[in-house]
């Protein structure tokens, strides 16, 4: 038997990100290994200490799903916006907070409304 490198291998080719598999192959054969046979007939002796190859197993996955690819390419964009997420909820709280502030000012300015000077309005029939 002579092996070959190129059709026999397996190998994995892995996001170094995220460490999903874009691309692998698992190739394995089974063998059995015959003892020296003794005591046998001639017919049966002749497999004495030999190796016979008895299957051979091969899986490849060529290409992911679509789904896992947009999921892939989701985390690339969450990735490299990461970095800058920190800033931007900075300036929505400051946002949140100047108009929380403009508002707390405008209902000073405009007065509270009491109790006592609000009269609720009579209905009137038609």
């Amino acid at each position: 038997m002579k092996p070959d490198r190129e059709s026999q291998h397996s190998y994995a080719i892995v996001d170094p990100s995220f460490g999903i598999p874009l691309d692998q192959c698992a190739r394995t054969q089974t063998n059995l290994a015959i003892p020296k046979l003794t005591g046998y007939s001639p017919e049966i002796r002749r497999f004495s200490e030999m190796i016979i190859p008895m299957f051979w197993i091969e899986y490849h996955q060529q290409e992911l799903p679509s789904y896992i690819v947009r999921t892939l390419q989701a985390f690339y964009v969450v990735r490299d916006v990461e970095p800058y997420l920190p800033y931007v909820l900075y300036l929505c709280f400051m946002l949140l907070l100047a108009i929380a502030f403009r508002e707390a000012a405008r209902y000073k300015m405009h007065g509270k409304i009491s109790p006592t000077k609000y009269t609720k309005p009579q209905l009137t029939s038609l």
